[in-house]
């Protein structure tokens, strides 16, 4: 509906289509005028994602609802005036539109159509203004009712921008207690030659495309050899809903199995050593405190990230109105705070999916949630790492409302 992702290109486009709908809806007599102003009436609410141009949008359309209330009310007003009444009003304006043209000579060298469109602004000021006066003549709670316009967000990017948050909140835990060792840095290093010869070019890219398949190709026949069944390694590089976290789950799953895997990659190379990026990987893999995240993320996408998504978009969801979800919304606070309490549901022997996952049920991937069980021992500091996650992620800006 819009050419480009500006907020006010967007309404312009909000408003032409619904006035593309309602006429459609006149000339086909299933509504009685050719007025799109009812519509916009009776809407009381608008549900996006969170990005900052949809909630300046919701902004934009709820002040257009109002003046469009505006209108109308006004244009009902001016009806019920005599001739005499609404001439007076429009002479009073027309008096305010030649003073601020500089007096009568000023107004008159104005051309007749610089006149007209005054006068037409002036009479539409006129309208709003009267329309604004019979609106503060209702009562408060006729106002609300009148401007009620509810803004919901999508409880998809919700949960990824709370998750992302707590994500980004980990680098506090380790700057916060520099006694113990950080994730190990591990640094690009761009291929120059590459750069400099083919930089952008359609051969770059494709060489770089067939790179990256034969080596996911290579991984999954890796698997289907040593497991009997091939995985597909989440899609990271796009903006596809807890990739990342299902990446990690998939890797804490499979580490020793990847470790193996760019062990035998390292040994069937013509010059028997891996190259920067799988060196980088193979590094990260062996990382003490990598592993902490690793497991930490999995742990929270188990516990909380799939039960919620079960809950608001899953087959068997109680409810499909945003509106009812409140409470939903609350308890997922609430059993953050009972794991920030207790840990031990999600990390130790006493470690289950009835205390520790937000709906009580069977985990998702009980094989990434023993995973961890099973290195837990090994990474001393898991637990408070998790804590950390945990209370960061509870406390990224609007994460109580949804």
């Amino acid at each position: 509906m819009a050419v480009n992702h500006t907020s006010e290109t967007q309404l312009a486009g909000w408003i032409e289509s619904i006035e593309d709908f309602f006429h459609l809806a006149y000339e086909s007599k299933l509504v009685s005028e050719n007025d799109t102003r009812t519509f916009w009436n009776l809407v009381t609410g608008f549900h996006s994602d969170h990005a900052a141009d949809q909630q300046k949008l919701f902004v934009l359309m709820k002040k257009w609802k109002q003046q469009l209330d505006r209108e109308k009310r006004g244009e009902r007003a001016i009806r019920g005036l005599t001739d005499n009444e609404y001439a007076c009003l429009v002479f009073q304006g027309s008096q305010v539109l030649v003073q601020k043209a500089g007096g009568p000579v000023g107004w008159e060298q104005l051309s007749f159509e610089e006149r007209s469109r005054r006068i037409m602004d002036m009479k539409k000021q006129l309208t709003k203004d009267i329309g604004e006066a019979e609106f503060q003549r209702l009562s408060d709670v006729e106002k609300s009712e009148v401007d009620l316009f509810l803004w919901a967000g999508c409880c998809m990017h919700k949960e990824m921008n709370a998750f992302k948050g707590g994500c980004v909140g980990l680098d506090e835990f380790w700057d916060e207690h520099p006694e113990i060792s950080s994730p190990l840095p591990l640094p690009n290093r761009d291929n120059a030659a590459t750069i400099q010869l083919a930089s952008g070019t359609a051969a770059a890219t494709r060489a770089k495309t067939r790179t990256e398949r034969g080596a996911q190709d290579t991984l999954r026949f890796y698997f289907d050899y040593k497991i009997g069944f091939n995985l597909a390694f989440p899609d990271t590089s796009n903006t596809r809903f807890q990739s990342h976290a299902e990446a990690c789950a998939l890797i804490i799953t499979h580490l020793d199995l990847f470790i193996e895997f760019l062990t035998y990659v390292k040994l069937n190379k013509g010059s028997g050593a891996l190259n920067h990026m799988e060196q980088n990987v193979l590094n990260g893999l062996h990382d003490i405190a990598t592993r902490h995240e690793l497991c930490a993320i999995t742990l929270y996408w188990l516990a909380i990230s799939i039960p919620y998504m079960r809950e608001v978009r899953g087959p068997n969801a109680k409810e499909d109105n945003i509106l009812k979800l409140d409470g939903f919304h609350r308890r997922v606070i609430e059993h953050i705070d009972i794991l920030i309490a207790h840990p031990e549901f999600l990390v130790g022997p006493n470690a289950s999916a009835i205390n520790g996952s937000l709906d009580s049920l069977s985990w998702e991937r009980p094989d990434a949630f023993y995973a961890v069980q099973t290195y837990a021992p090994g990474l001393p500091h898991l637990t408070a790492v998790l804590v950390h996650f945990l209370n960061i992620r509870k406390n990224v800006p609007g994460s109580e409302v949804f």
